[in-house]
């Protein structure tokens, strides 16, 4: 560590790097936060891709509906998110 004859620029410089150290750390959270909003298809073309393979017959009409059910959530979120941002 450093040795500095003054105690408060010791102090000083170890308050900056606590700082710095914080704003880096919420920097990497916000991006980590906002990658996971980003990545992975909307609700809606889940929605499709699954009514596709449904209609083809690699769903069945319950394995469908508990879909459906599970993405509902997922499609309001986004439906409020659109309404929020405009």
């Amino acid at each position: 560590m450093w040795y500095f004859s003054d105690p408060i620029t010791e102090l000083a410089v170890s308050l900056a790097l606590l700082v710095l150290l914080t704003a880096i750390a919420a920097y990497v959270i916000v991006k980590v936060r906002d990658r996971g909003k980003q990545e992975g298809p909307a609700g809606i073309e889940l929605l499709s891709r699954f009514r596709d393979v449904h209609s083809q017959g690699g769903l069945s009409d319950a394995e469908f509906r508990t879909i459906k059910t599970r993405l509902a959530d997922r499609l309001l979120d986004e439906v409020n998110d659109k309404e929020e941002k405009g």
